[in-house]
């Protein structure tokens, strides 16, 4: 065996899920996201040659005739790995190893499939090889043949999705890429807000930073009382507010927020000798410490991935001593790896689900922020009789994830931005998926808790409940909105923000547009009207003023009646430099509560007079090269 799979060495016997006189069971084929839909890393013949090793054939061209692997291909959108075959008298097949569902025993499992008829008997034999031979491997190790072949190509297939592109991605972002073409009309930071997204384990998790400190100083950390360059959406924020009426388990599980974490301080003699004995320090002081965590997690940096720290001798040994689990984040090997695909292969729950009548009437909630405002919706359900089994994302509790399959449905807050940790935490569960409208105003309130109350059939005197829990609120939104329809609100789109306004799933969800317009707000849109980017007006509502050039964009936003626009930079001398305040997604708030706090901020930035009276004095808005760009 190749010394690429030392994980495989051993011998080879029966397929994991393997059938007495058959084949194996067919498991159903989940979906591992590494990248955008429509690409594929294509492997050399680095990759065909490893492939060729780890299925025991001759490298192509060598041998008499046998079937040989002869290309390689890595699907990014579903982790799907195709190996090209030829020899043994066929002109072409591919075979599939695709990511299948987890078992107890092996939860990153896989099984070859073969895209289309079985014609040879020498294909046969060879998916028999394949069974037996990478009956021990976990899907990432196949992964890695791809990633470590250094002539790899990133090619687009066919079907790719529009904005699933890379290098427009990249080109929007104004960090990303310096200066890049559409950045003086980009008022979105998809790309950001996607990377930046959070989702934070809590509990008695302990977490041991393997790293010099100039290592651990070089990330910044979010939500800590500093400003950023870019507003964030309130989905990102962990923790619930102080104060409020919080459940009892939530309660319990706030006060064990505070387990810090643990950075071993490498230092110049370890960069030597090595540093796994910083580990085992650590994790033997921890050991005989009066509270235990519930899991213990390692991350290490690039200083022992050069060094070559084994860790793993350490971890053994504590927990053999405490009894505590722990699990090992290699970013550097994977840079797809994270703690929750790390933790879910030491928590990962059982293939038995419970059944029907001990699911009924339970509701996991997964990536709606736990802020109070979702508290009182929450409470309306229960009344109902709906259950709130679990809520995950994005706080991670490993209680919480123990007992998620005890549900009847999985209601998911509809953002690109969690569709991967979706994946990788749930996709596996077979549990119905509801994807209802957002709570963000009123009447998404309403509509999110009829959405979820009748999909578990507990509907029935919800509208009661409903005017029950509105009334108190009714004269005050009036006058609210009445206020508000005094003001306009102004966007600045072209194509993909266009998109991103009447599709808020393609990024952070927040249905931005129907909520200000629910607020009464006015709408003043400027559209880019130059190029392919340009924005569909005909889809947008009311009427678009069309810019084609940077002197354009600056005219009309100097001249619009708008108070405020909308811009996810902090710091945006666009807008506040030609007269206007800014308003972004992290503005709004789900709930009731959330919708008045929202109206409320709104109508602030629309009578700030501070930038009216004093934007000319700021400076050029776009510079002073603004002429040029466009």
């Amino acid at each position: 065996m190749t010394d690429l799979f030392p994980e495989l060495r051993g011998g080879s016997g029966p397929a994991e899920g393997a059938v007495a006189g058959g084949g194996p069971i067919d498991r159903r084929a989940v979906r591992i996201p590494l990248g955008p839909d429509g690409q594929i890393l294509r492997g050399s013949a680095y990759a065909v040659d490893k492939y060729n090793q780890l299925l025991g054939l001759p490298h192509p061209g060598v041998g008499g005739g046998e079937v040989v692997v002869t290309g390689v291909a890595l699907s990014l959108g579903d982790g799907r790995v195709e190996l090209t075959l030829t020899g043994g008298g066929l002109e072409s097949t591919v075979l599939r190893l695709v990511p299948c569902k987890p078992t107890r025993r092996h939860p990153q499992s896989f099984q070859v499939r073969l895209h289309g008829p079985v014609r040879s008997g020498g294909v046969r034999d060879l998916m028999e090889r394949a069974e037996q031979r990478l009956r021990g491997a976990p899907f990432g190790t196949l992964l890695k043949v791809v990633r470590l072949d250094p002539e790899r190509q990133l090619q687009a297939t066919t079907h790719a999705a529009p904005d699933g592109c890379a290098d427009e991605s990249f080109a929007r972002s104004v960090v990303r890429t310096y200066d890049g073409a559409p950045a003086w009309r980009t008022f979105f930071a998809d790309l950001e807000q996607q990377r930046n997204y959070s989702h934070q384990l809590v509990g008695k998790v302990l977490v041991v930073r393997h790293e010099d400190l100039e290592c651990g100083f070089a990330t910044p950390q979010l939500w800590d009382g500093t400003l950023s360059f870019f507003d964030y959406a309130t989905t990102h924020r962990s923790s619930r507010a102080r104060g409020g009426d919080r459940r009892a388990d939530e309660a319990a599980a706030e006060q064990s927020l505070g387990w810090p974490d643990i950075a071993t301080d490498l230092r110049d003699r370890d960069a030597i000798q090595g540093g796994a004995a910083r580990v085992e320090q650590v994790l033997d002081q921890v050991a005989t410490s009066a509270e235990l965590p519930e899991l213990v997690m390692v991350k290490t940096a690039c200083l022992p991935k050069v060094v070559g720290d084994d860790l793993g001798p350490a971890m053994g040994r504590f927990e053999a001593r405490s009894g505590v689990p722990t699990v090992y984040v290699d970013n550097l090997a994977d840079e797809h790896a994270d703690a929750f695909s790390a933790i879910l292969r030491r928590l990962r729950w059982g293939a038995d689900v419970p059944p029907p009548s001990e699911r009924s009437g339970r509701v996991n909630l997964v990536g709606f922020p736990n802020v109070p405002a979702m508290a009182r919706l929450e409470r309306l359900l229960e009344a109902q009789g709906v259950i709130i089994n679990a809520r995950l994302v994005p706080e991670i509790r490993l209680d919480h994830v123990a007992r998620y399959p005890r549900a009847e449905l999985q209601v998911l807050f509809d953002s690109r931005l969690y569709q991967p940790t979706f994946q990788r935490l749930f996709g596996s569960i077979d549990i119905p998926t509801l994807r209802p409208p957002l709570p963000y105003g009123v009447a998404g309130c309403r509509d999110w808790l009829a959405a979820v109350a009748k999909a578990v059939g507990k509907a029935a005197g919800l509208a009661a409940r409903w005017e029950a829990l509105w009334a108190p609120h009714a004269e005050r939104w009036t006058q609210l909105t009445a206020a508000a329809r005094d003001h306009r609100l102004g966007f600045v789109v072209d194509r993909r923000g266009a998109e991103l306004l009447l599709h808020p799933e393609q990024s952070t969800g927040v249905p931005i547009l129907a909520a200000v317009q629910e607020m009464g707000f006015g709408l003043e849109l400027l559209c880019y009207a130059g190029g392919e980017d340009g924005a569909p007006v005909a889809s947008l509502p009311g009427d678009c003023h069309r810019f084609r050039d940077v002197v354009e964009l600056e005219a009309l936003l100097r001249a619009s009646p708008a108070g405020a626009f909308y811009s996810e930079l902090t710091f945006d001398r666009r807008l506040s430099r030609c007269g206007k305040a800014r308003f972004s997604v992290a503005d709004f708030e789900p709930g009731i509560e959330g919708a008045f706090a929202t109206l409320g901020r709104l109508l602030q930035r629309c009578r700030l007079p501070f930038y009216r009276r004093y934007g000319r004095y700021l400076g050029p808005a776009f510079g002073t090269a603004a002429g040029e760009a466009g």
